[in-house]
């Protein structure tokens, strides 16, 4: 047997039990063959091999040798007399650990565990706790417990490095233990005893034992590492009261034996596996498991070391010397993939796997990562030679194969096969350690063999020192020579690519634009051949980081053109190689020829977006076999990869866009624009609520291809066109809407005639779309448009005819045009009451709209009797859960509302929302809306606790299914915060309406009456919460805006100048106020019955304002007329008839006319009692004013006045 050379070894890795000690041996990559020679004197055998190109010795106990430090010394010092060129040493075994659960640093030490010992503040890193002197204070460690020596910094380094890079610290070692786990020892293998055998007894201080429940740690936390201080000394510990005081005093990790005997001769980093707790229950159950752990966690230190001299370390067993054929130098602007590196690594040297894969789409710098491999390698592991052949030909890999065979110099005779003498040699156990790189191998045929032309993988060489990495972008590649060892690369962290960027350009002034820098490389998406090319242009060019991402960004031509430039770079066997843009162009082609299929799927997606693309949108082009293997193909390419839902594609940005500059290329295989238009209309569902989930995946990438310009000349579009609209309008994303109608009327305008249907219907459509947004006149305007037009071509009956005049009739309505909604309402029901049945859906539609017409007049009693009609019509021809018996329901339910009937509403309301709640899915809009109606039902009946459940049940809902600037989820959470106004939570209510606004002014014009509203409601709540002058200011906006974009008697510009008026009040400009009110009155007056609930409103409030003005004669005739008007037109118990009385009472008591305001409000208390409920705040209010009167408050605040020198 050879003899061994101690100077060749550089590391000691003291194991001192026989268990630890295998399992060391278990942790070398190889075991070397020979012997040391012994002199007398020389008491000890070493085990060698190496570890990560580190040349190790392994020193352990002789058998039945008594252990402690006296023995560790000697071990240690017999160790570094032998070796003289040793860099450092491991002390590597087991030990007791000491948890502790009190205090401010709890630490829960578990059996397994891995203690690793560091210094921690002022506490030393080993600290041999009997070794000191006793003195009247008492014991004291010698030099403070500093006696011992620290391991040497490298050691340090290197653990500190696993502790920073690594959080999770067990997943870096964790492998070479799965390695080496069922491995045999003389009592079985190294597993884990099991988490439910790891019992810790705890002693009181009479102690009395209990163990302590702890839970068990999840398998992938399954084992923690722990820094901190160790003690070492000569007493086996098995006393827990003893071994808690070393803890407490020394705030120690754990305990053991041999360092402090080991550290002052040899300087060694102490880890150590837990395998006791240092009590009487100490036993060697855990000792296997835990020594494994300690050797797994040593392996990984060395694993962060590079050997320190190349020379020195040369491989034993092979003394063979290490040959290299890399034909490029490192890249030293090559940055990031650390996680890459360390995996290849693993599973190369950790894993032993032949071969590996690496697989990425074209630029994602997978020759990059196998060039910093290469010389990695050549580096830090010696004994391995380092082999790169470009294998992106035939030719080129012929070509590598002669030049490394005359390297290698094997011997051939004329007529051999180059690469077969190659695979031969490359196969031989007698060759040593290899790695073998194949570079750009993206063409199948360069290993196949004819006649077959089948793969051929024994061209490749097979041996268990060999290592070969492949480098591709081809499937076939992946699966015929990889198999399943693959690593697929994906882009760049942010911080990696901003770093490559920092290397790469030569103005380093330009990092300091770090919101241009990462707006660039979110624009190249962290590709790193992008970054590169970007780099390379700017300093060629000497541009600005914010021109070239204007360059860029600024079309998709010049991203393209950009894309195409050229970089140089020695690592590229060709040009092609040096542009992102024309590697996937290059391949591209190569699938074109692969599949037919493939190629008509490329010329599809080309037209949609490149995320999100569902399975179900894809046309179905051949067999079922075709299509899966074509999408095969082009996840195999990583141009497309699959989601988790395994039913939605996405394909790279960068790629999608050198597809479409590419897809001229693809000739007759191509889908056309029409072919693509025609199967969408196929597949297209309607607008049922139950597709909703289809139109949401499908609906982005049909929109390309309503906005391409090809659209305005293929009138078949415009039904599609059509149908999205729909889809639109169901999702409330109505801006789109209008966008979409706007290109399907463009073309209808070019290609049908005046007075065509269908031009006519989609300008129908995007009259009601203008409404919903808000855009109310363009609305008027073009349905007034489209009824003059329908009013020549078509009879008077005509259901399109009637229709376009129940939208404008509704259009009216919401420009405040309410009599004309009314009048033309009116006419479209008396016409089709004499052309269609009673129960037809067009007619009971037209008196249901006309019910809301009504409503919105004053005219609530005519409301009531025509919804209750309608409902009990809808209520015989109609199923119970039939959506338009359910919406004329939920209409009579508001219209109840109105007319002071709440009871009924809420009850009716009920109603709906239990059916509803029975047919509908919780999402649906239907249900949600008259869940919404109902919570406001609830607080005009004072249930507002039930309001404010109810909304919030819906805002939570709507969260999760609808857009942040969905206008129905904003409805929502403007109710909620109504709500929470109601309920005393202001504060809330103000936070939830500056949302609603906040996300209304982004998504709504300054004039849409939604974005008005909202801040209209807003500048109540202000108010409410003391914000006085906010509310003022916030009004004073509304007002302005109103009054430019609405008519002077529109309902809405009337109810924000009475709002206005009401804050004025409030902040002490009465005269402010009292003028406002006066106009609005005025304004109402003349544009509203005398009975119009609005005008009464006006009136009431303006009364109030005289009153806080003074002008208490006036306050009272206006509250008189007031309460005089609503005694004919509501019922007793109408709250709003209620209010009147009681304000008027009031108004009564300022002016001295007592008697008649305790007459009054007798009457109002009365009637509350029997309408409200007992805690009822309106109740209340009058009982409240009510007892002040009586006492003779009312009499003082009246003379008070009648002393007054400056009467009003």
């Amino acid at each position: 047997m050879a003899a061994l050379d101690p100077r060749q070894y550089s590391i000691a890795w003291i194991a001192p039990l026989e268990i630890e000690a295998i399992a060391a041996t278990h942790m070398l990559d190889h075991k070397h063959h020979g012997r040391f020679s012994l002199d007398r004197g020389d008491d000890y055998v070493f085990i060698p091999g190496d570890i990560f190109g580190h040349n190790v010795i392994i020193a352990t106990y002789p058998s039945g040798q008594e252990y402690g430090t006296g023995t560790a010394a000697a071990l240690a010092s017999q160790v570094k007399k032998f070796f003289p060129n040793l860099w450092f040493g491991l002390l590597v075994g087991v030990a007791a650990g000491l948890p502790t659960y009190g205090g401010s640093s709890p630490r829960d030490i578990r059996l397994g565990d891995v203690l690793v010992a560091l210094p921690e503040g002022e506490t030393a890193g080993l600290i041999a706790y009997d070794l000191g002197k006793e003195t009247a204070r008492g014991f004291q460690l010698l030099r403070g417990g500093h006696a011992l020596a620290m391991a040497e910094p490298v050691v340090r380094s290197a653990i500190g490095s696993i502790k920073r890079e690594f959080p999770n610290e067990a997943q870096e070692f964790l492998p070479y233990y799965e390695r080496m786990k069922d491995r045999q020892h003389e009592k079985g293998t190294f597993q884990d005893p099991g988490q439910e055998y790891d019992i810790l007894h705890e002693a009181n201080d009479a102690q009395q034992e209990k163990i302590v429940q702890r839970d068990d740690r999840p398998p992938d936390r399954r084992t923690r590492v722990w820094y901190g201080p160790i003690g070492s000394g000569d007493k086996l510990m098995k006393n827990s009261a003893v071994r808690n005081k070393l803890r407490d005093d020394y705030q120690l990790i754990g305990l053991e034996m041999e360092a402090a005997g080991t550290m002052n001769r040899l300087a060694a980093g102490v880890i150590r596996g837990v395998c006791d707790y240092g009590d009487e229950h100490k036993n060697k159950v855990w000792q296997p498991y835990a020594a494994a752990m300690a050797a797994a966690y040593a392996k990984a230190v060395l694993a962060q070391i590079g050997p320190r001299n190349p020379h020195v370390h040369e491989t034993i067993e092979h003394n063979s010397r290490q040959i290299c054929q890399i034909p490029f130098s490192r890249n030293k602007n090559f940055t990031g993939r650390k996680s890459q590196i360390k995996k290849l690594w693993q599973m190369f040297f950790v894993e032993e796997r032949e071969r590996v894969a690496l697989v990425g789409l074209g630029g994602m710098g997978k020759t990059q990562i196998a060039l910093e491999l290469a010389h990695l390698v050549k580096h830090t592991l010696p004994q391995y030679s380092v082999f790169w052949m470009p294998a992106q030909s035939t030719l080129a890999f012929q070509k590598a194969a002669t030049e490394l065979v005359h390297k290698l110099g094997i011997p051939v005779t004329e007529g051999d096969d180059l690469t077969d003498a190659l695979q031969t040699y490359l196969s031989s156990e007698t060759t040593g350690h290899w790695l073998l790189i194949l570079d750009n191998a993206d063409d199948m045929s360069v290993f196949q063999r004819p006649p077959s032309n089948s793969p051929s993988l024994h061209i490749l060489p097979r041996s268990q020192t060999g290592r070969i990495l492949i480098t591709t972008r081809s499937p076939s590649i992946v699966v015929n020579v990889a198999g399943i060892d693959v690593i697929e690369l994906e882009e760049m962290t942010q911080n990696d690519a901003i770093e490559l960027l920092g290397t790469s350009l030569t103005d380093k002034n330009q990092l300091k634009q770090t919101k241009v820098i990462e707006e660039l490389l979110q624009q190249l998406t962290y590709l790193p051949l992008t970054v590169a090319q970007a780099a390379a242009y700017m300093n060629m060019n000497k541009m600005p980081v914010a021109n070239y991402l204007q360059l860029f960004t600024h079309t998709d031509q010049g991203m393209i053109k950009l894309l195409s430039v050229h970089l140089r770079d020695e690592t590229h066997y060709s040009d092609a190689q040096g542009a992102v843009a024309t590697t996937w162009i290059i391949s591209f082609q190569s699938i074109c020829q692969m599949s037919k299929t493939a190629a008509q799927l490329l010329s599809f997606i080309q037209w949609i977006e490149p995320k999100a693309i569902p399975r179900t949108i894809l046309p179905n082009l051949g067999s079922d076999w075709d299509f899966e293997q074509a999408i095969g193909l082009l996840c195999g390419y990583s141009f497309m990869s699959w989601r988790d839902d395994g039913e939605t594609l996405d394909m790279h940005r960068l790629v999608h866009l050198s597809l479409k500059t590419w897809s001229g290329q693809l000739n007759n295989v191509s889908l056309t624009y029409e072919d693509i238009i025609q199967h969408l209309c196929t597949i297209f569902p309607n607008d049922d609520w139950e597709n909703r989930l289809i139109w949401r995946q499908f609906i982005p990438h049909i929109l390309p291809l309503l906005r391409n310009n090809r659209f305005k000349s293929y009138l078949p579009a415009s039904r599609l066109g059509h149908r999205v609209s729909c889809c639109l309008n169901r999702d409330r994303r109505i801006r789109e809407q209008i966008d979409v109608l706007r290109l399907v009327t463009a073309v209808h305008g070019k290609s049908l005639g005046e007075d065509h249907p269908d031009r006519l219907a989609s300008q129908h459509e995007l009259a009601g779309a203008y409404e919903a947004n808000g855009q109310i006149e363009q609305a008027v305007q073009l349905l007034e448009h489209v009824v003059a037009i329908r009013g020549k071509s078509l009879a008077e009956d005509h259901p399109d005819r009637l229709a376009s005049q129940h939208g404008l009739a509704l259009v009216f309505q919401a420009n405040g045009q309410v009599e004309q909604a009314v009048q033309l309402l009116e006419y479209v029901v008396a016409i089709e009451g004499k052309s269609l049945a009673e129960d037809h859906p067009d007619r009971l539609a037209s008196q249901h709209a006309l019910a809301g017409a009504f409503q919105a007049n004053g005219q609530v009693e005519q409301a009531v009797q025509l919804l209750e009609h309608v409902v009990a019509i809808r209520g015989k021809s109609l199923a119970e859960d039939h959506p338009d018996r359910l919406a004329s329901q939920h209409e009579l339910a508001l219209v109840f509302q109105a007319n002071g009937q709440v009871e009924q509403a809420v009850q009716l309301l009920e109603y709906v929302v239990a059916i509803e709640g029975k047919s509908l899915a919780e999402d649906h809009p239907d249900r949600l809306a008259s869940q919404h109606e109902l919570a406001r039902a609830f607080q005009a009946n004072n249930q507002v606790k039930q309001a404010v459940q109810l909304l919030e049940h819906i805002v939570a809902i709507e969260g999760n299914s609808l857009a942040e600037d969905h206008p129905d989820r904003l409805a929502s959470q403007h109710e909620l915060a109504r709500a929470f106004q109601t309920n005393g939570q202001v504060k809330q209510a103000v936070q939830l309406l500056q949302h609603v606004v906040a996300i209304r002014g982004k998504s709504q014009a300054e004039d849409h009456p939604d974005r008005l509203a909202s801040q209209h409601t807003l500048a109540g709540a202000y108010k409410a919460n003391g914000q006085i002058k906010q509310a003022v200011q916030l009004l004073e906006h509304v007002v302005a805006i109103r009054g430019k974009s609405q008519a002077e008697d529109h309902p809405d510009r009337l109810a924000s100048q009475h709002m206005l008026a009401g804050a004025y009040k409030a902040n002490g400009q009465i005269k402010q106020a009292v003028q406002l009110l006066e106009h609005v009155v005025v304004i109402r007056g003349k544009s509203l019955a005398e009975d119009h609930p609005n005008r009464l409103s006006s009136q009431h409030t303006l009364a109030g304002a005289y009153k806080a003005n003074g002008q208490i004669k006036q306050a009272v005739q206006l509250l008189e007329h007031v309460v005089a008007i609503r005694g004919k037109s509501q019922a007793e118990d109408h709250p709003n008839r209620l209010a009147s009385q009681h304000t008027l009472a009031g108004a009564y008591e300022a002016n001295g006319q007592v008697k008649q305001a305790v007459q009054l409000l007798q009457h109002v208390v009365a009637i509350r009692g029997k309408s409200l409920a007992e805690e009822h705040p309106d109740r209340l209010a009058s009982q409240r004013l009510l007892f002040i009167i009586r006492q003779g408050r009312g009499c003082v605040r009246v003379s008070r006045k009648r002393h007054n020198p400056y009467p009003p």
